[in-house]
């Protein structure tokens, strides 16, 4: 058969928007024009590609900064107590359409953009007993999120894989305090995202799983399990911003597969969205 240009994520140590998004970063060819696009999209955000290690292991952390404040930990489920004067004007989630309007991609990327981040307030509102458009989009917290949805919904046009796979998810376990007050782990939101997912807790004490990375692999990949044989393979490793008692990271790999008829389904046999919608 031909090959099909394949993308797999191992999540054995878990997901969050900033990790996906570093690991693709690592593979993308021109990254100095991924950062540049990433730079021109919302005002007050800058995206930064930091060279870093965790445990031996080498790779990208992507910071992004609003306002001139980092929010590497603000994406939490529940946690975003963080607010700017952006807070006073508590646009609706109406704001997140105008903010996607503007963008300079193809309609397919915004549709993505667009689905992942409905995804995630469909959880949240579910999980919480609130109306969709009772949520203020109006948090840096939110503001983060969309970014990193938006980071990884380019670099995936950029690449432009014919096939994505995953490993099950590692989500970490006991609980996390938040605004809300605790939450076991994984999170409701998270655990609603990953329905169709597998996934496990592992045995480390802390959300490894963030409610956008759920939405991200919930969104494009097709099927999960051990990785495909590939061939010309290339390594990407997005670093997480936890201190974890071992490495943190989500490892993508990037090759040439053999076709095989199972492609484009998941174990239910249903198939899922190829990323191709144009």
């Amino acid at each position: 058969g031909e090959t099909v240009r394949t993308l797999y994520f191992d999540c054995s140590m878990g997901a969050a928007g900033d990790m996906l998004m570093g690991a693709l970063y690592e593979l993308l060819e021109d990254q100095k024009f991924y950062l540049e696009i990433m730079n021109r999209l919302f005002p007050g955000v800058t995206v930064v590609a930091r060279p870093g290690d965790t445990f031996q292991v080498h790779g990208t952390y992507m910071d992004v900064w609003i306002d001139g404040e980092e929010e590497g930990e603000i994406e939490q489920s529940g946690s975003r107590q963080r607010f700017s004067a952006r807070e006073k004007e508590a646009a609706s989630v109406k704001g997140i359409g105008d903010l996607l309007a503007h963008l300079p991609f193809p309609v397919s990327v915004i549709q993505n953009i667009r689905e992942v981040y409905h995804k995630i307030l469909e959880a949240e509102s579910r999980v919480h007993g609130i109306a969709v458009s009772q949520i203020h989009f109006s948090r840096l917290g939110d503001l983060d999120a969309l970014v990193d949805i938006t980071g990884v919904c380019v670099a995936l046009e950029m690449l432009k894989p014919d096939s994505i796979c995953a490993s099950p998810v590692c989500t970490g376990t006991g609980e996390i305090h938040c605004a809300r007050g605790v939450l076991p782990v994984p999170a409701p939101a998270t655990a609603m995202l990953l329905q169709r997912i597998p996934y496990y807790t592992g045995e480390i004490r802390e959300e490894l799983c963030t409610p956008t990375g759920a939405a991200l692999l919930d969104h494009f990949v097709q099927k999960f399990g051990p990785p495909p044989d590939m061939e010309n393979t290339r390594n990407g490793y997005g670093l997480g911003k936890k201190k974890l008692p071992r490495a943190s990271f989500v490892h993508a790999v990037w090759g040439e597969a053999l076709d095989d008829a199972e492609n484009g389904h998941d174990g239910d046999g249903h198939a899922k969205r190829q990323i191709h919608e144009h």
